[in-house]
């Protein structure tokens, strides 16, 4: 079993929380680049994390979460 680092499972604890489903607060991105689709973004030093879905009902999406050396294009 792979072992997570306990800071970078507390900062997906916290990403997750701040992103649910869409709250339309600050982690929801205005105009993603993505047509159609719904993107969230928590940033806390020394990670990131991105979570991108299409649809609300039945949804498909995809998440990432990358250390602060990897950049989301901004």
């Amino acid at each position: 079993m792979v072992s997570i680092p306990h800071e970078l499972a507390a900062f997906l604890v916290e990403a997750k929380r701040r992103t649910y489903a869409g709250l339309d607060d600050d982690a929801t991105v205005a105009a993603p680049p993505l047509r159609g689709s719904k993107q969230l973004e928590h940033r806390a030093a020394p990670y990131a994390y991105r979570d991108i879905y299409f649809g609300i009902g039945f949804f498909v999406g995809r998440r990432a979460c990358l250390g602060m050396s990897a950049s989301f294009g901004r």
